[in-house]
């Protein structure tokens, strides 16, 4: 944290543990603590969290002592794009009537990792088997929609029991 004497910043909830598409709230206390009215601006110093946010988070006008709580709600979509993991938050506040002067707090954003796994449409080229044209391939892609690596495990079998089926992996993508 880096705290300015005019410029005073609290928090509370410093540390949150959300699934992707859950909303984590951060309230912070701005306390105007210099001689003049001015206008405080909250904003990320990374800027991952910004796009969780569901718009701007507005300036807040305050008089000399005057104190109000801003809440700063996040919320990073169900997809893939919100990684399963740690993001560490720095809030700056910034005041207009003292421009060489910023307070910092930090909080801890965890995101849990949630498993979406699908197995896309199979593509077979229209074959008919010979004596000498025995074997056919058949995609079929594999895809993680979560917001973590996973191994998956493939299986597959034929009705009749007659078909041998062989597997080949190509084409990893993250």
């Amino acid at each position: 944290a880096q705290l300015d004497e005019h410029i005073v910043v609290s928090q509370s909830n410093r540390r949150q543990t959300i699934e992707a598409g859950d909303t984590a709230i951060y309230e912070l206390t701005l306390l105007n603590n210099g001689p003049q009215p001015s206008s405080f601006a909250i904003r990320f110093a990374e800027s991952q969290p910004g796009r969780w946010l569901a718009g701007p988070i507005p300036d807040v006008l305050l008089q000399p002592g005057e104190r109000t709580t801003v809440t700063i709600a996040l919320t990073p979509p169900r997809a893939a794009i919100s990684r399963a993991g740690e993001y560490q938050l720095t809030f700056v506040v910034n005041a207009d009537a003292y421009p060489q002067r910023q307070s910092q707090v930090a909080a801890l954003l965890t995101i849990a990792p949630f498993i979406e796994l699908k197995l896309g449409k199979f593509v077979a080229p229209y074959r008919t088997f010979t004596w000498w044209r025995r074997s056919v391939t058949v995609t079929a892609p594999v895809i993680n929609s979560g917001n973590h690596p996973v191994a998956a495990l493939v299986r597959a079998q034929d009705g009749a029991g007659v078909c041998q089926i062989a597997f080949h992996g190509a084409g990893v993508r993250q």
